[in-house]
């Protein structure tokens, strides 16, 4: 017998539509879990690059929980895995690091040829955390970054906002022979709104500090985006007929409105712009519970597309529902079929529940929803699409028709061409 947990309730996102929240049913109700996970058992200096996905497994073991309520794989490959306070709605997990001493949002890790590559922790971010005061703010802040240094036995180097972040963000840098380790936080909600948008921690192997940093490679006049022909290489044609832009990260938004900015940060990833949805939020005044505003929506993408090289164009917009006289079926395949065949996948703004899709799993069954296009099957007249779901919902596929009925808006991020 397999102890039940019952998954969160459906996300929102207001885009072209009502600012009312869309109402999602609730499953049953389940007996409620408070448990405790202690990080320190995977995200151990200089244990994390010996982690493989089955030792993760084995280290965070949930006893007789028919899913892991600790963390669940971002995709079927485990390539990368999430933790989260809130896995599901009658769950509830301590996470913690430095022997309990800071208290742990989320941790995202990532994979790469078998071993850990990367983890980032989220001490603090508004969409999970909530409001927070700024003397809470300053002691977590101050007690991550103290035994941190006591703990990589070094002390850190400053790191000051510049122009080439998604948004301006202030931390320390520690450097030691086994890891570096990025603490930082966003200064322009500090110095704007006098509140808090995150603070995250990041460690990578010394040999990942081009990366982790967001240096520009040899031969690069930008730290930023692939350059068009590069695109290329990621389009891949599938025997069975399907045209896939392969190479986009999952995210998972988890249980928060933020289906627009995970969006968001996939596309952005997948360019080589860093910057998460957390970073995102903050630009486009992202609500946890009512998602994002079209409008700050499409400002947020405009500054971040002059900054970084990148162009943002709306392709589509149309209300959900409807099959307009200038909007034809013939008209959505090709704008589908011209940028997948560049290597752009779309961000693709819809109702759901008024067409099916395959696989019919959602966590959402109605509403507005943001996700990204990123193929097409001219054979069965089929579009392809990913949500931010996690493992499970990679690709996914709906007929063209139906995707054109449910559309609200589509909308490209493309590399400026560069001589």
């Amino acid at each position: 017998m397999h102890t039940r947990l019952t998954r969160l309730p459906g996300f929102r996102v207001l885009l072209f539509l009502s600012l009312a929240a869309f109402s999602v049913a609730q499953g049953p109700a389940s007996k409620e879990y408070n448990l405790k996970f202690d990080l320190d058992t995977i995200l151990a200096i200089p244990g994390l690059w010996d982690l493989t996905p089955e030792s993760l497994e084995e280290k965070a073991k949930a006893g007789n929980f028919k899913e892991n309520p600790y963390f669940k794989w971002l995709t079927q490959n485990h390539d990368g895995a999430r933790f989260s306070r809130k896995p599901y709605n009658n769950v509830r997990v301590d996470l913690s690091m430095f022997g309990g001493q800071v208290s742990v949002e989320e941790v995202v890790l990532e994979f790469k040829d078998g071993k850990a590559s990367g983890a980032s922790i989220s001490i603090f971010n508004r969409g999970d955390s909530g409001e927070i005061s700024k003397g809470d703010f300053d002691t977590r802040y101050k007690t991550a970054g103290r035994l941190l240094g006591e703990t990589l036995k070094v002390s850190p180097k400053e790191r000051k906002a510049t122009s080439q972040t998604a948004v301006k963000t202030t931390g320390w840098l520690w450097t030691s022979p086994n890891a570096l380790a990025l603490l930082e936080f966003n200064t322009d909600a500090m110095e704007t709104r006098g509140r808090p948008e995150f603070l995250r921690l990041r460690f990578s192997p010394p040999s990942g500090k081009d990366q982790l940093l967001g240096i520009a490679a040899i031969g690069r006049d930008s730290i930023t985006t692939l350059k068009p022909q590069e695109l290329l290489q990621f389009v891949k044609k599938q025997g069975d007929g399907d045209v896939v832009v392969t190479g986009i990260p999952m995210v998972d938004q988890g249980a928060k409105g933020y289906c627009v900015v995970a969006s968001c940060q996939r596309m952005f990833s997948y360019l080589h712009v860093q910057c998460d949805q957390h970073e995102l939020a903050e630009i486009a005044g992202s609500d946890s519970q009512r998602g994002t505003n079209s409008l700050a929506f499409t400002a947020a993408l405009s500054k971040i597309g002059s900054r970084f090289k990148v162009r943002f164009r709306p392709l589509l917009q149309k209300y959900p529902g409807s099959a307009e006289r200038s909007v034809k079926t013939e008209k959505f395949a090709k704008i589908v079929q011209d940028h997948v065949n560049q290597g752009l996948p779309l961000l693709w703004s819809l109702e759901l529940g008024l067409r099916a899709e395959e696989p019919s799993v959602a966590l959402q069954s109605g509403g507005g929803h943001m996700r990204l296009i990123i193929g097409y099957n001219t054979a069965k007249n089929q579009v392809l699409f990913t949500d931010s779901w996690g493992a499970g919902h990679e690709l996914k596929r709906m007929d063209m028709a139906d995707a054109l009925w449910v559309t609200s808006g589509v909308y490209v991020v493309e590399p400026q061409a560069r001589l």
